[in-house]
């Protein structure tokens, strides 16, 4: 959980805020937050699909809706995490997207059911 307090006042200095917040409560507006996981800079992309996204994808197949939204600063890497390198052929750079595409078409693939598979290859 993470909780993040914003000061409505208007006093810039850092020592006489927190006198003033404690003094006045009702100067702070309090959000707090719970993740349910926070990736480093060392997360793989295939670490994050497994832990993220597939669960998703299967709930897919399984006849339920699901949504994978990548939301952030500028610059923080939703476009990679997402995609991966458009110019590499490295399978380990694939983002999300590609990782969800392949695994619907395993699906298809492995499907004993011949009107599903043709319907899904539409």
């Amino acid at each position: 959980m993470c909780t993040l307090v914003e000061y409505l006042g208007i006093i810039a200095d850092e020592i006489e805020r927190q006198i003033e917040m404690r003094e006045n409560p009702l100067l702070c507006q309090y959000y707090s937050f719970k993740f349910d996981y926070i990736y480093t800079e060392t997360a793989t992309q295939a670490f994050v699909y497994e832990n993220t996204a597939k669960p998703a994808v299967m709930s897919i197949l399984e006849g339920y809706n699901a949504t994978i939204f990548a939301y952030g600063q500028t610059g923080t890497g939703k476009t990679y995490t997402m995609e991966g390198f458009h110019f590499s052929e490295e399978e380990t750079n694939r983002g999300i997207t590609p990782r969800c595409v392949e695994e619907v078409f395993k699906f298809i693939d492995h499907c004993s059911n011949k009107k599903v598979r043709h319907i899904l290859k539409m």
